[in-house]
């Protein structure tokens, strides 16, 4: 993706939000009792938490206003998903749907542009089409 954009500089990259998953698989495993403070973390499932969202952002060289959220979506042990990660995705949406606009317009335009072009070439061909009759006669 970022290698798109990068080869794309006309285009500009949506907002990023990464689901870091299967938290609840992080050592200690039969450690489960959320929440978990991974800003301050005061016991090792929470350390844990942190180190595996730090590992996830360095992997995929997330900017700083690109957000990793650390969620559980296994049933009965949703962690994280409506307090955080919905929450982010929310904050993002204005943002997406502003690169959204931007790339819809840009289209639009270059279809404008390309219908305006075809339509001058159609009137070019009928003026000159015109003289021509004109001087046969």
């Amino acid at each position: 993706m970022r290698d798109y954009f990068q080869t794309h500089p006309e285009r500009l990259a949506p907002p990023l939000v990464v689901a870091v998953s299967f938290v609840d698989q992080v050592r200690p495993v039969s450690e489960w009792a959320p929440p978990y403070d991974i800003i301050y973390p005061t016991n090792p499932k929470a350390l844990q938490i942190q180190e595996l969202v730090e590992a996830v952002r360095a992997d995929l060289q997330l900017a700083a206003e690109q957000v990793a959220i650390p969620v559980c979506l296994a049933p009965g042990r949703e962690y994280n998903v409506e307090e955080a990660l919905a929450l982010a995705i929310l904050f993002t949406a204005n943002e997406a749907q502003r690169v959204k606009y931007l790339r819809c317009l840009r289209h639009f335009h270059q279809e404008a542009y390309w219908a305006q072009l075809w339509q001058q070439t159609v009137n070019s061909g009928r003026v000159l089409l015109k003289a021509g009759l004109r001087l046969l006669q």
